[in-house]
């Protein structure tokens, strides 16, 4: 917010001709220069009169503020005139050199005074245009607009600024001069939103090339903080001599504090080739007018984006500071070489401020974050109160993803690599920062079936892929061979499906010997010859050098070949009847002397139950209708019985999978938890469950086993604020059924 001057006096003011007998007051217009801006003016005549000094005129106005402004608090005054020696006198240090070579407009000529006055009259500064207006409490400057305005920042308190046009006596006689004052302000409280450069000068030191270049150049500074970024303003590396220097400079009017960065938006024209010429060119932070931080250009560039910038594309350079804040910034341009070597210009498209980029720690290889297919990561980037963050999916920041503290990495992505690119923004605020990136590596996992099991002992098969073994001393050869596709790497059995029951080397298990070699072959001795054990089955997984196993092992069923060979079964098959039943049928050889069939069923657990007891027909077809299905998985085999009630056959395996559309027996809440998990039973039958709590990438984190019974149709699983955000897998398991639910942790 500007505050503007309450009040303008005149406080010298001779009379200058306006024609014939016609006076009037040097100073013109004088109220116009009180107030908010507009295009009004207050204009200052003076002269230095004809020889001997008659008629000699100046003017001096006052402005006054309705209150005291603090020590060293910048105020402007906008002012028009001459316009060679105000281009002259932007330019600082090297305005004299290039008053003198323009030698029509010699800085001497027309001389500007500004003072600033307490309260009590006392001047607390004062400085004069022939002593240059290039110092740190006196500037001209220009704003987006290429409007000229004195910069003034007394060491005290003052409520006053005095505005002089003086002619000096004996150049230029019988010349007038005019100086236009429009209006003068400070700025008060700011919108922490449009934090943003407000003016422009230049300066430099050393011996220069083609000033009068320079000069040009000087009227298109303000194209550097105006609002479009298709304007700019030149840097011609050409007017930099020997041990030379120049150096536009950018005013803000708030300091941009720590925490922030000052984006400098810079391009190339098509004659600068030498990209190595920007080791001569720094953006450089000031503090309280002390050079704090000078980078060379070419350090802000990587390989990729130097590139861009070769290209001739926009590239915005970044400079802050951690601990202090900046007032001021400059774009130096330095020679230490000979004359006439660097050539081409710099073109300055933009200066804007920004919250500082986003820090992200990854502590995976390679700056990436490295997941397995399935599996999420939670990317919790670290930035200052009171700013948000914008996620995209591109660095232009075109594909917009959304606002969060944090991102979960979606857990459907196929194996590859994902760029993403997060911004912090100012609650409420437009402006983002440049993005911070990194890259999110999704590891494929390992499938069953990029692995085979072989049997040295060339053991026959049945129809659904079973090993069929014989009693017998000889032990089992399960030889594991992977895919060479799948890397490095190694085999590893399990007793479960779960992969929690590890068989290891010298495992012994109800008499049966487990032995297992470095490349994974599986040798089992003492493997029972009874139907009880039948089939036995085992699982294997093929752990990868990356950790992206499979989430599901391979099965190997070994199934018991019975002594009872000559008896054998013509047919049997099983399918599902209608939605919700199982019809199996089957054929006796001719001459089978069997004297009944008994049907048995069994789910995942393989513990056998018997359905029916029918007298076996040797001539026509047997069927039995299973009207009442396990939910899920139903294994179903024949045991043939003889006329002295001894089984003589058993059939191979049968499977069919059933679902059913009922309500759900478990409901299980919150879906998103913090440290405890509550499942509730919907049923009113008793029941017993084994409650499973599994991580992301398949590890079994909590086993719990509850019974639902009568007023017990509650559990809660306690204490999981230690586990990391992130997604995990409950696991309800009957008698009958297996409920698998997806959950995420916050």
């Amino acid at each position: 917010m500007k505050v503007y001057p309450t009040a303008s006096s005149t406080i010298s003011s001779d009379s200058r001709s306006c024609g014939g007998l016609c006076f009037e007051s040097t100073v013109k217009n004088r109220a116009n220069a009180v107030g908010a801006e507009d295009a009004n003016y207050a204009r200052l005549y003076s002269s230095p009169g004809i020889l001997g000094y008659a008629g000699a005129y100046q003017a001096e106005i006052e402005l006054s503020f309705a209150s005291n402004l603090a020590a060293n608090t910048w105020s402007y005054v906008r002012i028009q005139g001459d316009s060679d020696l105000f281009e002259a006198l932007l330019g600082g240090s090297l305005g004299n050199l290039i008053g003198g070579i323009l030698g029509s407009v010699l800085l001497g000529r027309q001389e500007i005074r500004v003072q600033a006055l307490n309260s009590a009259g006392t001047a607390v500064l004062s400085r004069r245009s022939t002593e240059g207006f290039n110092t740190d409490r006196v500037r001209l400057v220009m704003d987006k607009n290429g409007h000229y305005y004195l910069a003034i920042r007394p060491s005290q308190a003052y409520n006053r600024i005095r505005i002089r046009n003086f002619s000096v006596a004996g150049v230029g006689l019988g010349a007038e001069y005019t100086l236009d004052v429009y209006h003068a302000f400070y700025f008060g409280t700011e919108d922490r939103c449009t934090d943003r450069p407000t003016f422009t000068s230049f300066d430099g030191s050393g011996a220069t090339l083609d000033l009068l270049t320079l000069n040009q150049q000087s009227a298109g500074l303000y194209k550097a903080i105006d609002e479009p970024t298709t304007t700019y303003s030149e840097i011609s590396l050409g007017v930099v001599g020997l041990n030379g220097q120049v150096e536009q400079m950018v005013f803000f009017n708030t300091p941009i504090a720590p925490g922030n960065d000052i984006l400098v938006s810079m391009s190339k024209d098509a004659s600068l080739v030498d990209l190595s010429l920007l080791n001569h060119v720094e953006l450089v932070a000031y503090a309280e007018d002390v050079e704090i931080k000078a980078l060379e250009l070419s350090s802000l560039l990587d390989l990729d984006l130097l590139g861009l910038f070769s290209s001739g594309q926009v590239f915005q350079f970044p400079i802050s500071s951690e601990t202090l804040s900046i007032d001021r910034i400059g774009i130096r341009v330095s020679s230490l070489l000979a004359v006439g070597v660097l050539e081409g210009k710099l073109l300055v498209n933009s200066v804007t401020v920004a919250p500082s980029p986003p820090t992200i720690d990854p502590v995976w290889e390679e700056d990436s974050f490295v997941v397995c297919e399935g599996n999420t990561v939670t990317i919790t980037p670290q930035a200052l109160a009171g700013r948000v963050l914008h996620w995209y999916h591109d660095r232009e920041g075109a594909d917009y993803i959304g606002e969060a503290a944090s991102y979960a990495i979606p857990d459907d992505l196929v194996p590859g690599e994902y760029d993403y690119f997060v911004r912090t923004a100012l609650e409420s605020c437009a402006a983002e920062s440049l993005p911070s990136s990194f890259t999110v590596k999704v590891i494929a996992r390992t499938l069953p079936d990029d692995f085979e099991v072989e049997s040295s002992e060339e053991l026959p098969r049945d129809e659904h892929g079973n090993y069929r073994y014989k009693e017998g001393p000889d032990p089992v050869v399960l030889t594991p061979v992977a895919d060479a596709a799948v890397g490095d790497g190694y085999f590893e059995w399990y007793f479960d499906t779960d992969m929690q029951d590890t068989i290891y080397h010298g495992s012994v298990r109800d008499e049966v010997v487990y032995e297992v070699g470095a490349d994974g072959v599986l040798r089992i001795s003492g493997l029972p010859y009874s139907e009880e054990a039948n089939p036995l089955r085992y699982y294997l997984n093929w752990n990868p050098a990356d950790g992206c196993a499979s989430r599901q092992p391979k099965q190997v069923d070994l199934v018991a070949q019975l002594r009872i060979l000559p008896i054998t079964l013509r047919g049997f098959t099983a399918g599902k009847f209608g939605a919700e039943q199982v019809r199996l049928t089957w054929q006796l050889a001719a001459n089978a002397n069997i004297e009944r069939v008994k049907v048995m069923r069994a789910g995942l657990d393989m513990c056998f139950v018997e359905l029916a007891s029918l007298t076996a027909e040797a001539h026509s077809p047997g069927e039995f209708l299973d009207q009442k299905p396990l939910a899920g998985s139903n294994y179903y085999r024949l045991e043939l019985q003889s006329e002295a009630g001894e089984v003589v056959f058993v059939s191979a395996l049968q499977l069919v999978e059933v679902a059913f559309a009922e309500e759900a027996a478990f409901r299980v809440f919150p879906n998103h938890f913090e440290n405890r998990l509550h499942l509730a039973y919907t049923k009113k039958e008793r029941v017993e469950a084994e409650v499973l709590l599994y991580s992301g990438r398949g590890s079994l984190l909590r086993r719990e086993r509850v019974a639902f019974a009568g007023s017990q149709r509650e559990f809660s699983m306690e204490g999981l604020h230690g586990l990391p955000t992130g997604n995990y897998v409950l696991q309800i398991a009957t008698k009958e059924t297996a409920v698998s639910l997806h959950l995420v942790k916050k």
